[in-house]
């Protein structure tokens, strides 16, 4: 199938519009996921291993 002049430049002009999009929708992707990254707060230091379960007897919130 040849294309035309006409056909090469609409082709090439779509080429172009449709990596444009693409660039200035991952442009702002990535400019808001760093935003979103950099408001939040650092979650801190590890606080270490689990101590493991409390020692028996376990009241619980259910007795009194």
């Amino acid at each position: 199938m040849m294309l035309s002049g006409a056909g090469v430049l609409l082709w090439l002009v779509s080429l172009f519009v449709t990596c444009f999009v693409l660039y200035w929708v991952i442009r702002l992707a990535v400019r808001h996921a760093l935003r979103d990254a950099q408001s939040k707060p650092w979650p801190g230091p590890n606080p270490g291993p689990n101590p493991g379960p409390t020692p028996w007897p376990n009241p619980g919130p259910y007795r009194q």
